[in-house]
Formats: structure tokens, sequence, C-alpha cells
């Protein structure tokens, strides 16, 4: 995701998608639809939904596949299938999914409310229905007609489709839930079966109506579309970013990685007269705060702003381990980083670097328990004398084998009661890391303990040293 530091990072892309078609003539042909080359063996059925539902089931978000003889697709709104042999086309039934148990018939609301086997709901989503192909296209009910306050829309499930109105909408126009979407998401996602289905929902359309906003130049790749992590949180994980789901207060908020990956804050920071920079001051002492490069704030401002960035934690300064070559800034949520060689500035990738240190070893739903990991410490002396530092060595085997690029992490227990967390170097390919502790006071006979642990905290040894030398 690199821009061109003089061309203030103004993208063009070019994008030319050559498909090639099965024997049965499935072949992906350019059309209207956004997102992925549509079968047209599925065009019609699309295109009569269409005609009934503006957007209909939208942008087609997989390509096109084969499985056991049909051809099928995923649209954000339901899966379009077409069996080869019968040359029959249908959506399949999504909604068993997302509805445990289909609800009793309800009553009628209002006069003009009509039933569809017993589920009564306003003549809108009646009509609405019946245009559409009735039980043949969206299927048998499966929800009464109910209001989502989270979502501030009143829904209904069917069979293959969901249908809902927003709260207030003078024209009531009928929408299509995003079947599709919820489907590829529970699918690829890293989640909890225990978390309740109506919380995955409304965590994935959040996200994806704000991703919708930044644009993958912010937020980079997706990495993980739907994850619960230690702390129980629902993320959503992308190479730059990380969102997060609060369902209590139903927003998006974004996670503190470049701090969490050890990114220490700096002081506050008087304004620099430099017409290169702007100044971001704090709010309760508007005469500190700290600078901002023109060319990482035209860019933030552009995408989102500070709500989604995140104040700055630091001031533009030299990035470790890269000889004056890099200059970087982070923020609370994300950082940037300016080449001095090339010119060039990207966003640094903290979201995949926070994946990787603390979130990789979750195991997906369905999967196998992860391996089993041991971890050995060895420590260069069972006493430091005060302000002296100490070396612990770490040799991490799982299943016997010595595995490299592992993160560890040690949790240092302070005699004043505080916990700091210090990182190893990743585990070379012998499965050995070592790291050096910072000095430590203390009065003779302070036991200082410590934790190793994995990143996701899975394995943890713990260990400890006494601080003697004090006259």
């Amino acid at each position: 995701m690199k821009h061109r530091f003089a061309l203030h990072f103004i993208l063009v892309f070019l994008v030319i998608t050559l498909l090639t078609g099965c024997d049965d003539g499935a072949i992906p042909t350019p059309t209207p639809i956004p997102g992925e080359p549509v079968a047209p063996q599925l065009m019609p059925l699309y295109q009569q939904i269409s005609a009934v539902i503006p957007k209909g089931l939208g942008a087609a978000i997989t390509p096109v596949a084969e499985e056991n003889g049909q051809i099928y697709q995923v649209f954000e709104g339901g899966v379009i299938r077409y069996d080869v042999a019968s040359q029959r086309t249908f959506l399949e039934p999504i909604g068993y999914q997302q509805i445990s148990t289909p609800e009793p018939p309800s009553e009628p609301q209002g006069p003009t409310w009509q039933s569809i086997q017993g589920y009564w709901v306003p003549s809108i989503i009646a009509n609405t229905y019946n245009q559409i192909g009735g039980e043949t296209v969206a299927g048998k009910p499966l929800s009464n007609y109910n209001y989502n306050p989270q979502r501030q829309r009143y829904e209904i499930y069917f069979e293959n489709l969901g249908m809902y109105i927003l709260d207030g909408d003078p024209s009531t126009q009928v929408h299509l839930l995003p079947y599709g979407q919820w489907l590829t998401t529970m699918t690829s996602s890293k989640m909890d079966t225990s978390v309740d289905k109506a919380i995955i929902r409304n965590a994935a359309e959040a996200f994806d109506t704000v991703a919708k906003r930044l644009t993958p130049e912010y937020t980079g790749e997706m990495i993980m579309p739907l994850m619960i992590d230690p702390q129980k949180r629902i993320l959503r994980v992308y190479e730059n970013i990380i969102m997060v789901w609060n369902p209590e207060q139903n927003d998006v908020t974004w996670l503190n990685a470049p701090e969490a990956l050890g990114i220490q804050r700096q002081p506050l920071a008087a304004q620099v007269d430099d017409e290169r920079l702007i100044f971001a001051s704090d709010p309760i002492n508007p005469s500190l705060g700290h600078n901002i490069p023109i060319l990482f704030w035209d860019f933030i401002r552009t995408h989102s702003g500070l709500e989604v960035s995140g104040t700055p934690i630091m001031e533009l300064g030299e990035k470790p381990d890269t000889q004056e070559n890099i200059w970087w800034q982070c923020f609370e949520h994300i950082c940037m980083e300016y080449n001095r060689n090339t010119n060039e500035v990207q966003m640094t990738p903290v979201g995949k670097l926070y994946y990787e240190r603390f979130l990789r070893q979750i195991p997906r739903r369905g999967t196998s328990p992860p391996l089993s990991t041991e971890i050995q410490i060895f420590q260069r002396s069972r006493q430091i004398s005060p302000g002296d530092t100490q070396q612990v060595m770490v040799n991490v085997t799982t299943q016997g084998e010595s595995p490299a690029n592992i993160s560890l992490k040690l949790n240092i227990h302070l005699p004043d009661g505080r916990v700091n967390v210090l990182w190893f170097p990743p585990t070379d390919a012998n499965g050995q890391s070592s790291l050096t502790l910072p000095p430590i006071q203390g009065e003779n006979n302070t036991p200082i303990r410590y934790e190793v642990c994995t990143a996701d905290e899975m394995v943890c040894v713990s260990e400890q040293f006494v601080i003697w030398g004090n006259p």
C-alpha cells in the first residue's frame, strides 16, 4: 500500500481480469453487477430479484464455483445455484443457518397486514415476497416480522432470503439481509460457536459498513473477517488496523495495536514552527501535543480522520533498525512510515504484526486443538545486583520439534507492583531466543518473579531471581 510522496498519495489502478470457464459453458462474463464476474446461468434469477428489490442480491463476493454437478456463486444477499443436469436455478436455504428453529406464527399488527403461511407481515413485505416468486424463490418464513434494535430495522427471515425495512424510512423500501456476507464471514472466521449469532451478524455488518468508507488502501488486506480474541473481544483484522465490535454500545471502535506491540507513548511536545507539519494539540493541555507531517495528515484526513487513526502517541522519528532510512509516526490505532530513499509513504502493517503475535494460534472453529508446546527457561544468574541486567534464554518445542518464528512474551513483576510486558525476538531455527531485562532497583533479598508465555497465553512458565548485593 505504497504512495508516491510527491504525488500526495494519489493512486491510479488498472485491473484487467481474465477468467476461463468450465466445460459446461458456465463462463463468467462481465456484467453490470459489482464484484466478481457472474456465470450467465445465474443471471436470470439475479435479474428477477433485482427487478423487484433495488440492488437485489448485491455484489458477487466470490468467484463462480462448481460442486456436485452444480454451478454456484455467493452474492451479498444470498447464494444462487444452477443444477447442470436439470438446468434448474435456485437459491440456497441459508436462513436455516441464521435461525435455529422457526418461530410460531405471529398475529397481525395492522389492518393491512397479510399472512405468509401464518406469519403476519406488512403488506409491502407480502407484496415484495409474492413479486419475486414467493416460496419458490424466497422460501418459507422462518421468523416473525421483528424489530432489531441493534441495526434499527424491522426484519423477517425466509429460507433463502431475508428482508428488512429501516426504522423511520418514509418510503418503506424493502432491502435484503446480507445472507451471503454472513455465510462467508461465519465459515471463514475464528468464532466461538457459543456466541449469539445475532451478535455475529451485527458485528459483520458493522465492520463491512466501516470498511467501505475507509477503502483498502487505508486498511490493507483483510486477514480475518471475524474472530474472538482471548479477551473475548470481537475483532476484524486488517493488515494496517484492527476493528473492535462493542455489542453494548452498538458501535465499532479500534484496537490500540501499536502500544500492544510495545511501541511506547512519548511525552507531549511543543508545537514546531515548520510549514511541513501540523500540530495536534492535547485537549487537556492545548499548549502541548504532537506534530504531524502534512503528508501523513493529508492521507489520514482523506481516508478517515483522527477518530479512526487515534491521536498521535509520538513525534516523527527514526524507525528502529532501519539505519535512518525509514521515519515513522504512530497513532493510537495505526502507524505510518516515510522512506527517505524512495520518497514513499506507507502504512505500517500493525494489524498483521498484532495478528502474528497474539492471534494466529487461536484455533479455528471446528479444528483440532493446537499442538502441545513446551517452554524451557534459562537465566544467566539466580542473583543480580541492583541496577544490573539479567539475561533470560528460552527453548521452545512443539511435539518434540523446535519451531522457528515463535513469538514469546515475558511478564515481569517489579518491586513497586507494576507488571511490564517485554517481547523476545522470534525464535531461531533451533526454537531458541534470548532477552536482556532492563536494570531493576530493589532491596536485598527482593524476589523478581516473571512468566514467559506464548503470544496467546495458552502456555506459560514461571521463574524468578533475587536482587542481592546492596551493602
